[in-house]
């Protein structure tokens, strides 16, 4: 099988699938904005286009042609099976004006949920890619009804959720701190890592040893740096340089607790992490996070609007920690029922073969 994905050849994720299906065997290439040296896979860059107009929505036009020309050359040069867009607002777009089928488009959380409420043009463009798709895959339940909302064929649409390392995510409890608490979230006003300090330091008299490791990059880095530093949390708040994410296990297995501000999520890799790992989480209550209760996972669940709702659940989980293990056992196992990447992934390589087989 010839497999064309078309988004950010740089991401972690991205990387982490493409190299799953070169190590099946199949071809993989890769066009994007963002290329990468990734092994064993053809990464096609696309050109940074200099635009000549002042006004902005002439410019994102002449970006959109120069970028739609210049991906169908590349697909006619590759010749893909499939192509496979991710991102509905930037990439699915994209691939929705090439006119290549079969093109599934996979949407991962923001895309669907943030990004059309920002601006008519990313509603659009996000209309586009749903509409013009063959197939759709979405990460969690939460996200169904925004991409028919948006104008998907609700037959077009698999819920699959790529999934976790379970070998790079083990459990374990001997290197834990029963007081340390990881965000591995990014560092920028969508996560809302303010929030989190700002429980942290409500907390920090009644609770001395308790600390929190900061685990991202982003532009918010040094404002919320100074936000730790005035308030003299330099000792339970510590922000840590980029890590390579084959680092990032070891966090997990200090962490007992991982703790997350996002008002908005698909079903995030993150926290699937969290679960692999024996680290109960602490979520905002939304109704991602609420599926995943329903899902039966044992979650701490908190007041999205309220800072001291955060606190309070920070205090709840602590007297409660005796059950802990027993708890993020079960998570654990849930898991490895239903998010084992290898298992996950081979599901869309299954899909593939039908659409490449409904097409031909």
């Amino acid at each position: 099988m010839k497999l064309c994905i078309l988004s950010d050849a740089s991401s972690l994720h991205i990387i982490e699938w493409a190299q799953f299906f070169t190590r099946k065997g199949h071809a993989v290439s890769i066009i994007s904005d963002n290329p990468a040296n990734i092994d064993g896979v053809v990464v096609y860059p696309i050109p940074k286009y200099e635009s000549k107009f002042r006004v902005p929505f002439f410019s994102s036009i002449y970006q959109v042609i120069r970028k739609t020309i210049t991906i169908r050359r590349l697909i006619h040069k590759i010749q893909p099976d499939i192509l496979h867009s991710h991102y509905a607002n930037i990439y699915g777009y994209l691939a929705s004006l090439t006119s290549f089928h079969p093109h599934i488009l996979t949407c991962h959380g923001s895309d669907l949920l943030v990004h059309p409420k920002r601006s008519k043009v990313e509603k659009y463009f996000v209309k586009c890619a749903l509409k013009h798709a063959d197939k759709i895959t979405l990460p969690s339940k939460e996200m169904y009804q925004n991409a028919v909302h948006y104008g998907a064929d609700p037959d077009k649409i698999t819920e699959i959720q790529y999934g976790v390392d379970l070998q790079q995510f083990r459990f374990t409890n001997n290197e834990k701190d029963e007081n340390r608490f990881l965000c591995t979230r990014m560092l920028t006003p969508q996560y809302r890592t303010d929030f989190i300090i700002e429980a942290f330091s409500r907390l920090a008299a009644e609770f001395p040893n308790i600390s929190l490791d900061i685990v991202g990059e982003g532009q918010e880095r040094r404002k919320l740096e100074k936000i730790v530093t005035t308030k003299s949390m330099e000792k339970n708040i510590k922000f840590w340089e980029k890590i390579e994410h084959s680092d990032i296990a070891r966090f997990y297995n200090q962490a007992s607790y991982y703790i997350t501000a996002s008002p908005t999520d698909g079903l995030s890799i993150s926290l699937l992490e969290a679960f692999a790992s024996g680290v109960f989480p602490i979520l905002p209550d939304n109704q991602s996070n609420q599926s995943v209760a329903d899902l039966g996972f044992i979650v701490k669940l908190y007041d999205l609007e309220s800072v001291d709702s955060l606190a309070a659940a920070i205090e709840d989980v602590l007297a409660d920690s005796e059950k802990l293990s027993q708890k993020c056992l079960h998570n654990r196992k849930l898991t490895e029922e239903k998010y084992d990447r290898s298992r996950n992934l081979a599901c869309i390589e299954t899909l593939y073969l039908k659409m490449i087989k409904k097409f031909k």
